[in-house]
């Protein structure tokens, strides 16, 4: 949804965008809990589905 409707820049949108998440998110979960082991896979999907819904709800409001 962020690049438009240009296909050039999916690709590269996505995987500059999938090494932001998981790159942020390490360094987040141990702020946030600690000394606590959680797999990156689950705190980048947590992550990620927080972003998608802000996408989603965010090109909602701006439809109507």
């Amino acid at each position: 949804m962020l690049p438009g409707e240009d296909q050039r820049f999916h690709l590269p949108g996505s995987t500059l965008t999938r090494a932001l998440v998981l790159t942020t998110t390490s360094p987040l979960v141990n702020l946030v809990l600690p000394g606590a082991v959680l797999p990156i896979g689950v705190a980048a999907a947590l992550v990620g589905v927080l972003f998608f819904v802000a996408l989603v709800l965010g090109r909602r409001e701006r439809a109507w």
